[in-house]
């Protein structure tokens, strides 16, 4: 196997710790850059072109990872979703998780068949969050109307709130994390006090009642009757 130049991994994003670890892997660092060349996508030749991803390494390094045993080829999907990384499509963590997810479900990773068809890559975008476009104040309404449905149903703590909203309100998971920490706050400052209330009242101890006894008359067995 020809020695590849690892002079490419430090213009790809990776700190100084990723870079101990991976020149330890000389089989990882083939596989990047084979899906870099593969892919024809001039991210090496333009770090400072905000048209590419020039911080995809850690977002590559996972796709590799999730498919350990695959060959990189051209017809691939690992190609597509390269393509879509450097190109600044997928961006997150969170965004190529579900490429990886898309792509095991359906079976398709080397089904050449499937990598043009628009009913394919049409479901793969849709899943991936591509094309989104999320405003905050967007994000801001659909967190305020799950409140408005959820009323006293919310949970009582900020943190299970945030969790709860990312899992039900499928498109949130796809928003930066900070930004929806920060959005979510301000809405429970205004809908969350219904929960906080309801649950107080649900926790706060229940007076017992008083049962008052039937009081018999008392008879005087010592009065004489006349």
């Amino acid at each position: 196997m020809a020695t590849i130049d690892h002079s490419f991994l430090s213009k790809i994003g990776f700190n100084e710790k990723d870079l101990f670890n991976l020149r330890k892997n000389e089989t990882l660092i083939k596989k990047l850059h084979d899906l870099i060349v593969i892919s024809n996508i001039p991210v090496l030749e333009n770090t400072n072109d905000t048209t590419y991803n020039a911080s995809c390494g850690p977002l590559l390094l996972k796709l590799i990872q999730s498919f350990p045993n695959e060959e990189i080829k051209p017809e691939s999907f690992l190609i597509t979703i390269t393509k879509y990384i450097l190109l600044n499509k997928l961006k997150t963590g969170i965004q190529v998780e579900e490429a990886i997810s898309f792509v095991k479900k359906e079976g398709i990773i080397n089904d050449s068949n499937k990598l043009n068809d628009p009913n394919v890559i049409k479901s793969f975008e849709e899943q991936t969050g591509i094309g989104l476009n999320l405003s905050n104040e967007t994000v801001s309404e659909l967190i305020k109307n799950y409140f408005i449905n959820k009323g006293s149903n919310l949970p009582d703590n900020l943190g299970k709130c945030i969790g709860q909203i990312r899992n039900e309100v499928k498109v949130l998971k796809f928003v930066d994390g900070n930004v929806l920490k920060q959005l979510v706050e301000e809405q429970y400052k205004i809908y969350g006090s219904s929960a906080k209330s309801s649950s107080s009242t649900n926790n706060a101890p229940k007076k017992e009642e008083k049962k008052e006894g039937r009081k018999e008359e008392g008879r005087n067995y010592n009065k004489r009757s006349s």
